[in-house]
């Protein structure tokens, strides 16, 4: 797919964690590699993914464990999905 400007394709990562001894936190990143040091690092119950493409375009999820949410987020990051919600 040929691209139609020379900006960089960039996504936003929003990681809602929460637990039943834990406050409510949110985080917000551009960057894949620290959402997954995140959610390692997190010991919540809880976790919510939003994968923000561009303005109106987005992928999220509810889980309650480490490895749906990592799988969600590859998932979510695929490259033949980028490369056409860039497209779109």
């Amino acid at each position: 797919m040929k691209r139609h400007t020379n900006r960089k394709f960039r996504l936003g990562y929003v990681l809602k964690t929460s637990g039943i001894d834990l406050k409510p936190q949110t985080y917000r990143r551009q960057v894949k590699s620290r959402v997954i040091d995140l959610i390692e690092a997190s010991p919540a119950s809880k976790y919510y993914i939003s994968v923000l493409y561009g303005k109106d375009k987005r992928n999220e999820g509810e889980y309650t464990n480490k490895e749906d949410v990592i799988f969600a987020l590859n998932i979510f990051t695929e490259k033949p999905l980028l490369d056409f919600m860039e497209g779109w």
